[in-house]
């Protein structure tokens, strides 16, 4: 449905116009394209938890590497918390400190971490996020929450309330329902309710539109 989508799109973009028949057409389309498409069921919050990944511990460095920085070395560290990659989020903590401190006897590496000097452990924070959850507007207001959660944490800021969170596939459903109904030439929508304006693009410059987005991963 996403290539059948992406194809009308570029179809109505050369072939369309501002006309009333051509409205007609489109908006018989994108209706009909609404309904056959695939519906996604949601789960209940306490299904949908994301569980947050440590390490076993207590040693969570290699003393071979010890010549390496924490910024160079969390790399092949959070590769063995993360295993297996869930999707479509995946979050983990890790917590760097050399050696293992004493009296580690069955304590995990984040216990052994929090009653250890703050100068000598350098905290991580993983996350693995789709593409389609991840950018523009998602991904800042993702690091928004993050720095608000962080400053109320060092008491730099008052806890502020939490909103009651909103029916999570709404916005996406009047988008997709809006861009199903194509683009004409010269006119200007809200490019956020292009929701696969790039499917027809990935299938002619796949290796170009992979090479650009494995370059495109950061870290924070």
């Amino acid at each position: 449905m996403d290539k059948v989508a992406g194809m009308w799109q570029l179809w109505s973009s050369c072939c369309g116009s501002d006309r009333r028949y051509w409205k007609t057409i489109a908006q018989v389309f994108g209706g009909a394209a609404f309904a056959c498409w695939p519906r996604t069921v949601t789960r209940s919050p306490a299904q949908a938890r994301v569980e947050l990944k440590f390490p076993v511990g207590p040693k969570v460095r290699e003393e071979l590497w010890d010549s390496f920085s924490d910024d160079e070395y969390i790399h092949s560290a959070m590769r063995e918390v993360i295993g297996e990659h869930r999707w479509p989020f995946d979050v983990a903590v890790v917590p760097l400190y050399r050696g293992v401190p004493e009296g580690a006897g069955g304590k995990t590496a984040v216990e052994l971490a929090t009653q250890m000097p703050p100068e000598s452990v350098a905290w991580y924070i993983y996350f693995g996020i789709t593409h389609a959850y991840s950018d523009g507007a998602s991904g800042q207001a993702l690091f928004n929450d993050l720095l608000g959660f962080y400053a109320e944490d060092c008491g730099r800021a008052p806890a502020a309330p939490r909103p009651e969170a909103p029916e999570p596939m709404a916005l996406l459903q009047r988008r997709l329902r809006t861009s199903l109904n194509g683009r004409t030439r010269g006119h200007q929508p809200d490019p956020n309710h292009d929701v696969y304006h790039e499917v027809v693009c990935e299938e002619t410059t796949g290796s170009a539109q992979g090479s650009r987005r494995g370059s495109s991963s950061g870290r924070g």
